[in-house]
């Protein structure tokens, strides 16, 4: 006879309830993927589910001077000398 370990999902428990991951994401409509980066960087589980998910794209954009140049159609390079 050949006994393979198995592993009981791990519970979170959250508001008086305890569910699985996949069961909070699923019934709280977040990814599940989101909730388990945000526990695996460290995040209580609390404030995991609590803090809305960031919009694509949203890490913030590049705030600096940008120079707007008007460029010349007539323009022609001097030829290259070889």
């Amino acid at each position: 006879m050949v006994v393979y370990a198995t592993m009981k999902p791990k519970t979170y428990k959250y508001k008086g309830e305890s569910k699985t991951l996949g069961e909070w994401a699923k019934q709280l409509g977040i990814p599940y993927n989101n909730l388990f980066m945000r526990l695996k960087q460290g995040w209580d589980f609390a404030r995991a589910v609590e803090e809305p998910i960031r919009p694509r794209g949203a890490k913030g954009k590049k705030k600096g001077n940008y120079n707007i140049v008007q460029i010349d159609p007539d323009y022609r390079p001097d030829p290259i000398e070889r």
